[in-house]
């Protein structure tokens, strides 16, 4: 798992602001920002159980 500081979803935050990025570029700039907010955040992985998913799983 990589381990990202919550400084760096601000500094990839400023540049996915710039104009001058190249779509390339931006969707680049957008996965890393992803895998570092999930890292940050887990809960908000696709696929992560949430609060209603432990709930669900005791009534069965």
């Amino acid at each position: 798992m990589l381990c990202f500081p919550l400084g760096a979803l601000t500094g990839i935050e400023e540049y996915l602001i710039r104009r001058d990025l190249t779509p390339a570029q931006r969707t680049e700039l957008i996965a890393k920002w992803k895998a570092a907010y999930e890292a940050v955040h887990p809960e908000t992985k696709h696929g992560a159980t949430g609060r209603r998913g432990k709930k669900d799983a005791n009534v069965a």
